[in-house]
C-alpha cells in the first residue's frame, strides 16, 4: 500500500500540513523536538500503531486545540484507492474508511511495521519490550487476534479488581470461578495465534540473522509462554485446562498481591545464538543484528499475509545501528513505502528528503515539499 497524501490539522506539533510523499523511501531530517517523530506518528496512527506507548489520546491533539484529523489518501497494491480519517475530540475518536466508520486493521487501511529506539530494547530489555512485540507487532497480523486480546485484557482486569476485593474481605473465593475460566479460555486462544506467528517468523528470522553476521551463527527466536505443558518443547503455548489448573494453584499468592501472576500478559520471547541466551552473552552488535532480523521478518511477513504491503516506520534508529545493519535493513525496506527520520543527511542518495521547520516541512535542500506544508503560526 502507498501512502500518497497526508494531512494534519492540529495533530501534536502541527497546526495545519498538507504531505505528498515519494512511493519509496522518505527521509524527515530535523533536530530533535523539531517534530519528526510527530510526523512518523500520524502514519503509524493510520495502522493503529502507537509509537509511543504511553502517549495518551489527548496527547496527540496540538496545545490549545479541541480536537484533531489525520486524513490519508492510500493506493492498493492490486489496485484502488481510498481515504483513510482519524478524527479525535473530547466526545469521540472516530476511524473512518472511505467516509464509513471502521477501525484500523480493516480490510483496505494500511497496515505497517515500526522501527524505535525502544525497540532496541528487545533483546538485552525486560520481558516488557518482548511484550509490546507480542501485542503491538502481532496484532497488524489479525483483527481476530486484536479483539481477542482486547477480550483478554477485559477480564483480566475484573479478575483483578475482585483479586483485590477478596484481599479487603469484601468478595468471596467461589466468585472468582468464572473469571478463572475467561482467563485461562481467552488466554488460551491469545496464546494459540502468538505461537503461530512466532513459529512462522522463526525461520525468516535465523535466515536474516545468517546474511547478515555470517553462516556460521545459528539465531534461535522462540515464543515462550508464562507456563510450558509438562514435557513439551519450549514454546508450547498451555492448553485452557492448563492455565486453568495455573491460576488455581497461583490463587493465594495471587490474592496476596492482588493480581493475576498467570496467563499471556506474562509471556515473553526467547533469544538464543548458538544455543546461548543473547541476552546474558551476546555482544549489544549481535543483540541489534537480532532485532534488526526480527522487525525485517515481521515486514516480509506481513506482506504475505495481508492483502497490501506494509508501510515502514523507522524513527530516529539508523543512528543507533552500524553501516552493516543499515545496508540490510535499507536493504529490506525497497518494494515498500518507507518513512525514516534522522538528525543527519539522508542515508540513501534515491531517497525523498524534507526537513521539519517552523511546524512544517521543506524539502531538502530547496523548494517547497508536493503539497501545501503550512508552517503553524
Amino acid at each position: 500500500m502507498i501512502l500518497r497524501r497526508l494531512r494534519l490539522a492540529d495533530f501534536r506539533s502541527y497546526s495545519h500540513l498538507t504531505w505528498e510523499p515519494s512511493p519509496g523511501m522518505n527521509v524527515i531530517l530535523g533536530a530533535n523536538g523539531s517534530g519528526k517523530t510527530n510526523l512518523l506518528e500520524a502514519v503509524a496512527l493510520l495502522a493503529g500503531l502507537r509509537l509511543r506507548p504511553a502517549a495518551r489520546d489527548r496527547d496527540l491533539v496540538r496545545e490549545g486545540a479541541g480536537s484533531l484529523r489525520v486524513d490519508a489518501a492510500l493506493a492498493g497494491d492490486e489496485g484502488g484507492e481510498h481515504e483513510v480519517s482519524l478524527q479525535l475530540s473530547p466526545q469521540a475518536r472516530r476511524y473512518l474508511l472511505d467516509g464509513r466508520a471502521t477501525r484500523a486493521g480493516a480490510e483496505g487501511t494500511p497496515a505497517a511495521v515500526a522501527f524505535t529506539p525502544d525497540d532496541l530494547e528487545l533483546v538485552k530489555g525486560g520481558p516488557e519490550a518482548r511484550r509490546r512485540l507480542l501485542e503491538r507487532d502481532l496484532a497488524q497480523v489479525s483483527l481476530a487476534y486484536r479483539d481477542l486480546l482486547r477480550r483478554y485484557g477485559r477480564a483480566l482486569a475484573q479478575r483483578n479488581a475482585l483479586l483485590r476485593a477478596m484481599g479487603e474481605g469484601r468478595a468471596g473465593e467461589g466468585e472468582l470461578a468464572p473469571w478463572d475460566e475467561a482467563v485461562a479460555t481467552l488466554g488460551a486462544g491469545v496464546q494459540a495465534f502468538r505461537r503461530r506467528v512466532v513459529d512462522a517468523l522463526s525461520p525468516r528470522v535465523a535466515a536474516g540473522y545468517r546474511r547478515l553476521a555470517g553462516e556460521g551463527h545459528r539465531l534461535e527466536f522462540a515464543y515462550r509462554p508464562c507456563i510450558d505443558a509438562a514435557g513439551a518443547a519450549e514454546g508450547a503455548a498451555g492448553t485452557e485446562e492448563e492455565l486453568l489448573r495455573a491460576l488455581r494453584t497461583a490463587r493465594t499468592l495471587e490474592r496476596a498481591r492482588g493480581h493475576t501472576l498467570v496467563g499471556p500478559h506474562r509471556d515473553d520471547l526467547a533469544f538464543r545464538l548458538d544455543g546461548r541466551e543473547m541476552r546474558a552473552f551476546a555482544s549489544q552488535g549481535e543483540q541489534r543484528s537480532a532485532v534488526v532480523c526480527v522487525k525485517i521478518a515481521l515486514l516480509e511477513y506481513l506482506g504475505e499475509v495481508r492483502a497490501d504491503r506494509p508501510l515502514l516506520v523507522l524513527d530516529d534508529v539508523l543512528s543507533e545501528l552500524d553501516a552493516s545493519r543499515q545496508e540490510r535493513l535499507l536493504e529490506a525496506a525497497k518494494g515498500h513505502q518507507a518513512f525514516v527520520s534522522s538528525t543527519a543527511a539522508p542515508p540513501v542518495a534515491e531517497a525523498a528528503v524534507v526537513r521539519t521547520e517552523r511546524g512544517g516541512l521543506r524539502a531538502w535542500p530547496g523548494d517547497e515539499v508536493p503539497g501545501d506544508a503550512g508552517a503553524s503560526p
